[in-house]
C-alpha cells in the first residue's frame, strides 16, 4: 500500500487494530484429532554399494557404500574384511589391499531412528595384473622401465 499526499502537514496515516481471536467455526475439526489417510508406505532399509568394484594387491582401493529406506545419517560397520581395507563410519572402504583372495564382508549400517540393516557383499581382490608393477612398498615401477623390461623378454629389444 503506497499513501501519498501533496501537503506534509497533512500526510496520510495508517492505523491498525488488532482485534481478539476470530471466534472458532464449530464444523472444523480440531488438529490434534485428524489421522493420516490410508497408510504410511514402508521403505524397505537396505544397503547397496554404489561401486564395489574389483581391488588388486598392493594398490590403493576405494568404494562407498550408501543405504536406502532409512534415517539418515547411518553409522556403518564392517565385518570380513581383506587386510589392508577398513571401514569408515560414513560408509567408505578404503586402503591397500594386502593379500589376493574373494571374501564376503558382512556390513551393517544403523540408521539415525536406530533402525539397522545388513548385508553380505563380495569383494574380489585379484593379484596384480603385471607382478612387475608392483615392487617391495607397494610403489610402482615406472611405466618406461617396465615396457622395456617387457621388450627384453620377448626378444623385441636388443640387450644393450
Amino acid at each position: 500500500i503506497r499513501l501519498f499526499s501533496k501537503d506534509s502537514a497533512h500526510a496520510p496515516k495508517l492505523h491498525l487494530h488488532y482485534a481478539s481471536a476470530p471466534a472458532k467455526n464449530p464444523d472444523m475439526a480440531a488438529a490434534s484429532t485428524l489421522k493420516p489417510v490410508g497408510t504410511r508406505p514402508n521403505l524397505k532399509f537396505e544397503i547397496y554399494a554404489a561401486n564395489l568394484n574389483r581391488g588388486a594387491v598392493g594398490l590403493a582401493y576405494k568404494a562407498a557404500l550408501r543405504a536406502r529406506g532409512g534415517i539418515a545419517p547411518y553409522a556403518w560397520k564392517a565385518e570380513g574384511l581383506p587386510e589392508g581395507l577398513s571401514m569408515s563410519p560414513a560408509g567408505e572402504l578404503a586402503g591397500t589391499p594386502g593379500k589376493a583372495g574373494t571374501y564376503t564382508l558382512e556390513v551393517a549400517a544403523t540408521g539415525a531412528d536406530g533402525k539397522a540393516a545388513t548385508a553380505k557383499l563380495d569383494l574380489v581382490i585379484g593379484a596384480p595384473e603385471n607382478a612387475a608393477a608392483v615392487v617391495a612398498g607397494g610403489a610402482a615401477k615406472a611405466p618406461d622401465a617396465q615396457k622395456k623390461q617387457e621388450e627384453k623378454k620377448s626378444g623385441a629389444l636388443e640387450d644393450e
